[in-house]
């Protein structure tokens, strides 16, 4: 390396790229003993603690180690090179906390969900025990269904094949002239046809499988009420 003069200003100022991108920065700088980072995740209580500590210590001597560790042409080209590592560790930064943040929303949108399929499957029994109870069987085709489940749901708006609840979303009704399953079934929107994420957590397909009299087969539908993975229309 050039021998540099008044060096002690620069040596003791913070090496953002270091502190961010402690092994990938070591690597590029020479400062190989960084690498020692990808060891302490590992270590239990105190990997995290250490990690820390570590990214601060190259923080604060990563211009100092750097310098010595690798020959540079001037202070000038010393300078360029950290600065587009402290850009790229601040751009890497970044876009990790959105991911986090993005992840931490999807997981937050799954509990959400489980509770709410929760409350549904024991909404559904109770209403498929209802319609039971009544001396008249809903019938087989998509609009009888519809018709029937409408008399029980809190309904908000109902469009073609489809009932808006205020409580649990979008009903849409497959009846005999619509289903293509070999029994009949409902898709229930928890959202209300506004998707909060791209995993669909919020669609359902309950089936309304009867027995020869026309009545809900209750435990057979609730069973196939799908509560960890989603059939997604």
């Amino acid at each position: 390396m050039n021998d540099f003069k008044n060096l002690e200003a620069l040596e003791k100022k913070f090496n953002w790229g270091a502190f961010l991108l402690t092994p990938i920065w070591g690597i590029f700088n020479k400062t190989y003993i960084t690498l020692l980072f990808f060891i302490f995740p590992f270590i239990p209580y105190i990997g995290i603690i250490l990690t820390l500590i570590f990214a601060i210590y190259f923080g604060i001597n990563g211009n100092r180690l750097a310098l010595k560790n690798k020959k540079w042409n001037s202070v000038e080209d010393f300078n360029k090179n950290q600065k587009c590592w402290t850009i790229i560790g601040f751009v890497v930064t970044l876009l990790t906390l959105i991911q986090y943040l993005n992840t931490e929303f999807q997981y937050r949108n799954i509990n959400i969900f489980r509770e709410k399929r929760n409350e549904l499957k024991d909404f559904m029994k109770d209403t498929m025990l209802k319609i039971n109870s009544d001396k008249k069987v809903c019938g087989s085709t998509t609009n009888e269904l519809l018709t029937c489940f409408a008399e029980k749901l809190n309904v908000k708006q109902v469009e073609e094949d489809t009932i808006k609840t205020n409580e649990f979303g979008d009903w849409e009704f497959y009846g005999e002239d619509r289903s293509k399953t070999g029994y009949n079934y409902v898709y229930v929107d928890l959202n209300g046809g506004n998707k909060p994420n791209k995993m669909g957590l919020d669609i359902l397909q309950i089936p309304l499988k009867t027995d020869k009299k026309g009545k809900f087969l209750i435990e057979e539908n609730i069973k196939m009420i799908p509560m960890g993975i989603v059939i997604i229309k």
